[in-house]
């Protein structure tokens, strides 16, 4: 199961001290070292990326429910928004961008909270992958959060991590994308050229 975000209910839905804790597990502030270029073959590679991408969509301020909850997001200083794009569709062009970079090998997928994939086995799985979120895009109404972690063939020991919030505070980003481990500087440019051909983004390297 994921270390960051966890899947919790939105905070609209919680008592005030509950809004707080939703927060702070689902948005630490920690984060990992800057991406490096090792020199030491023909190949550039790039270690430990972390990038935060937010899509060029409709965004709706979520109105609290009731006054404490008001006076907290004042307080806390962090409004809560929905984001107008389907999630199940826009996780699956991640997939295949992940899959154009050699990351074939999908071992986990959470949604709302909800384990819907956990096969850490070393195989090419992107197709069934696909299929399951075709068929999850049919029973779910509006989800809101997923979280999948690939492999990347080959070198297994290379993993890509990818949060996607359609519900988030205002001041923090869409998608959250982790690779940790060594990967191939040619290899992550394909995998950002898919998403900017399929998807209207902007993106900060951490």
């Amino acid at each position: 199961m994921s270390d960051q975000p966890g899947f919790s209910n939105p905070p609209w839905v919680y008592s005030p001290s509950e809004v707080m804790k939703w927060i702070n597990a689902t948005y630490p502030t920690q984060k990992v070292s800057k991406s490096r270029v090792g020199r030491g073959s023909k190949e550039k590679y790039l270690k430990d990326i972390e990038l935060e991408i937010d899509l060029n969509v409709e965004k709706h301020e979520i109105v609290p429910s009731n006054h404490l909850l008001a006076v907290l997001e004042k307080l806390v200083g962090k409004k809560v928004i929905e984001e107008q794009f389907e999630l199940l569709p826009t996780a699956e062009l991640f997939i295949r961008g992940l899959a154009s970079a050699k990351f074939h090998n999908m071992s986990y997928i959470e949604i709302d909270g909800d384990v819907v994939y956990d096969h850490p086995e070393i195989k090419a799985d992107i197709r069934k992958t696909i299929d399951i979120l075709t068929q999850e895009a049919h029973m779910r109404k509006n989800p809101s959060m997923l979280y999948l972690k690939s492999l990347l063939s080959g070198v297994h020991s290379t993993s890509a991590e990818i949060w996607i919030h359609k519900v988030h505070p205002k001041k923090e980003h869409t998608v959250l994308i982790r690779i940790t481990g060594d990967i191939e500087e040619s290899l992550f440019h394909r995998f950002l050229n898919y998403l900017k051909g399929h998807l209207s983004i902007s993106f900060t390297e951490i």
